[in-house]
């Protein structure tokens, strides 16, 4: 049986080259303009470039027609250029312009800062173009489309293609080839297969050829967004420590401690209260629905104590409208039962219990129980809310 771990605890091994703490201008094809980019991204060294994950995957599928494609998602169309793009520039924006087509409609097509594209796009060719489609004034457009061969496009249909997260001036094209390129220094089935323990690369590693992988820690912003949930939940619930036998600093009288448990539990209260409320109206909506369906006599067993049943009929002949007869020659028209309903619950907070103890100890050194002391109890009952 294959182990599993729940953390990453593979080494990397030497086979090579290249060393994975080296800035990423070691990359080929990164300079310092461009790894000026990555570090805006906080990406400065190879291995840095390694954990930055995609934040999303992009589906390529088989080209689709221009008349069926959804707008505002990506999709590859197979189109036919019906005549050579014009360019022209806009102050230091240079911008290209063409009409293409398949079988079932047009498609404007639009370039910008692609001037090499002057010798690559020609009238009567077929291209794939993967973009984004939009509708105005009645014509499909697609703006900055990417080119693909077919040879090229054939490799990546039915797969998923990593999006990483960029900044202005960085594309997706140069992340993914430059982790391509990083990735390509090792073995990637092994980096994957986490029952792993060593990871082969073609890298300099240093510190005698093998070290640990460090994977990135999680960024202090994400445990202050899970307490600051956790207080927001505290008090929208009223689930406070001295709700739960806590008490706060300084806080040492048994009748203070228990004064602010009771004060604590209001919103379990006004909780409680609401769904009496509710309970209150769902006996009211059974009664309306006896008074309408028990035309026939029910019979409902009631048990009592030591578990003796005792059987009783009950139909709505009691609780129908009950004719209020005839006065001075006026119909006086129907009386219907109402009913009063109150739903209380029995005191069984342990908080409760406590805080009426303490309460009768007070008085009992208050004197409220001296017979001579009287009439002083019964003005300071008579005070009390």
């Amino acid at each position: 049986m294959k182990k599993k771990r729940t953390a990453r605890t593979v080494l990397f091994v030497n086979e090579g080259n290249m060393n994975y703490t080296d800035r990423i201008t070691s990359i080929k094809g990164i300079g310092d303009k461009t790894a000026k980019l990555f570090e805006k991204i906080s990406v400065y060294t190879v291995r840095d470039l390694l954990d930055h994950f995609p934040r999303d995957y992009e589906e390529f599928g088989p080209p689709v027609k221009a008349a069926e494609a959804p707008q505002d998602l990506p999709v590859t169309l197979e189109l036919t250029v019906l005549s050579g793009f014009q360019w022209k520039k806009v102050r230091q924006l240079s911008i290209g312009t063409g009409l293409a087509a398949d079988d079932t409609g047009k498609v404007s097509i639009t370039f910008f800062n692609a001037p090499y594209l002057k010798n690559v796009i020609k009238g009567g060719g077929v291209y794939l173009m993967r973009g984004k489609l939009k509708k105005e004034r009645g014509l499909l457009h697609m703006d900055q489309p990417k080119l693909y061969t077919y040879e090229e496009y054939r490799k990546i249909t039915g797969s998923l293609q990593p999006k990483y997260g960029l900044t202005f001036g960085l594309t997706n094209h140069t992340v993914a080839k430059a982790m391509k390129q990083a990735l390509n220094a090792v073995n990637e089935e092994e980096y994957a297969d986490m029952t792993k323990d060593f990871v082969h690369v073609d890298g300099n590693l240093g510190q005698d050829s093998i070290l640990p992988i460090q994977g990135k820690p999680l960024n202090s912003i994400y445990v202050q967004v899970i307490n600051d949930k956790i207080n927001e939940l505290k008090e929208t619930t009223g689930n406070r420590d001295i709700s739960t036998g806590g008490t706060a600093s300084g806080v040492t009288a048994a009748s203070a401690i228990a004064a602010m448990q009771e004060a604590g539990s209001k919103l379990s209260r006004d909780n409680n209260k609401a769904t009496y409320r509710a309970f209150r109206q769902v006996c009211l909506m059974v009664i309306e629905l006896i008074r309408q369906f028990y035309d026939l006599p029910r019979c409902f067993r009631i048990m009592g104590e030591n578990g003796a049943a005792r059987y009783v009929q009950y139909s709505n002949a009691g609780i129908q409208p009950q004719p209020q007869g005839i006065e001075m020659g006026v119909d006086m028209g129907y009386r219907v039962p109402l009913f009063d309903i109150e739903i209380t619950a029995q005191k069984q907070s342990p908080y409760s219990k406590m805080s009426q103890n303490e309460l009768a100890l007070q008085f009992y050194n208050a004197g409220f129980f001296n017979p001579q002391m009287a009439d002083q109890a019964l003005a300071c009952l008579d005070m009390m809310d």
